[in-house]
This record gives structure tokens, sequence and C-alpha cells, in this order.
């Protein structure tokens, strides 16, 4: 059975879509997420014993509370419910930001740092791979969240 040039020609574009093509979809896919996927479809929300939140000044001044109430740990959460980002290599912002800690069970287990509305990293004790800086690429109420952490400071 002879095959001629032009079948040849079309596998080979196929196989080359395929060899290049599938794994660059599936590396764009991962860089695309959701605060969902990366915290809350790890932990269960009513688990988390209490937050931490520091907030850290571009001119030096550190606020910290420790948050034990249920309902307002779940307000908390609940500003990031919808949150999308993708991954990043660096943050564009670094003036004041807001750490969150994380105690599930007593452990401790992810710090939050909000750097602006478009800039937050995660760090997962738990992971591999246990840091990623992101964009936020949704709608974020950075304003609203930056409110009621103020208040929870003072």
């Amino acid at each position: 059975m002879i095959i001629n040039k032009r079948k040849i020609n079309i596998i080979a574009i196929i196989l080359v879509v395929l060899v290049i093509g599938i794994p660059s979809i599936i590396y764009l896919s991962g860089l695309n997420t959701s605060f969902q996927k990366v915290v809350l479809d790890r932990i269960n929300v009513g688990d988390i014993t209490s937050l931490y939140i520091i907030k850290d000044s571009s001119n030096g001044d550190i606020k910290d509370a420790v948050v034990t109430d249920k309902e307002v740990i779940k307000k908390i959460m609940n500003e990031f419910t919808n949150v999308k980002f993708k991954k990043s290599d660096s943050i564009t912002s670094l003036n004041d930001n807001y750490t969150i800690r994380i105690r599930v069970k007593e452990e401790s287990r992810f710090m939050i740092t909000i750097w602006s509305n478009t800039d937050i990293t995660i760090f997962d004790k738990e992971a591999k791979y246990s840091a990623y800086n992101y964009k936020v690429t949704s709608k974020f109420d950075y304003e609203s969240l930056d409110k009621y952490l103020k208040k929870l400071l003072d």
C-alpha cells in the first residue's frame, strides 16, 4: 500500500497540532483558576478555627487581630468566593497589604496576602508547590473588604 505525499503531509500537520496544541491548552487552562479551586475546595469553611489578620502599611505601621467568630470568618471567606484569577510571575503593588492566615482545626493551613485589588499571593502549607502569585481577573470588591478588615483591626 502506497501512501501519497499529500496524506503524509496531512498526517504530519495533525501530529504537530496534537503534540503542540494539547499541552499548550492544558498549560494555559492551568493558569486560570479561582479562589474556590485554590482554597475553598481544599478546606471546609466551618472547620476554620481562626483567621489571623495583619495589615502592613507602607509607612511601617502594622496592625493585627485574631478572628474566631464563625460568622465573621464566613463573611470574610465569602468576600473571595467568586474571585477568579490567573497565575502570575510578579506582584505589581507592594505598598499596603493584608495577610490573612487561616487556621483549620488549630493547624496553620493557608496564608493569603492581598497586595491590591489585582494582586494576591496564596501559600498552601499542604501543597507540593505551595506559593503562587495571582492576578485577579474577575470582579473583586477590594474596597468593601478593605473597609471591613480595617473595622476589625481598629
